[in-house]
């Protein structure tokens, strides 16, 4: 069994945790599939990003070294995230056009409340 630890794990333990630096891509090698069983767990969208007394300084805690190509730095994705749903809106816009944001945005809202965005 393998465990990956998210950001927002790093974050919230105050840099004693590590994320683990990845990226999910396909195969350029035709018939050769990826075959993967994930369980994602996630904070509530209203959950306070707060750094616990014990953090690390704040450089070390958004710290992502070794991270492939493509995948943007905790430390642009933390700015102005006071919630985790804040967090969340910015990850999806680094990595997505607004458009599907949005669309991503409302379909994991729907799961969590009946409240909008």
């Amino acid at each position: 069994m393998v465990v990956q630890l998210g950001e927002s794990f790093q974050y919230l333990s105050g840099g004693h945790l590590r994320a683990t630096a990845h990226c999910v891509k396909s195969s350029k090698t035709p018939d050769i599939t990826r075959e993967t069983l994930a369980l994602f767990m996630d904070w509530m969208p209203e959950e306070i990003m707060k750094l616990p007394e014990y953090t690390r300084p704040y450089s070390e805690v958004v710290h992502t070294p070794f991270l492939p190509e493509g995948v943007p730095e905790l430390e642009g994705r933390m700015k102005g995230a006071k919630h985790y749903r804040d967090f969340s809106i910015n990850t999806f816009r680094a990595y997505y056009s607004e458009k599907v944001t949005q669309n991503l945005l409302l379909i994991k809202c729907m799961f969590y409340s009946h409240e909008s965005l």
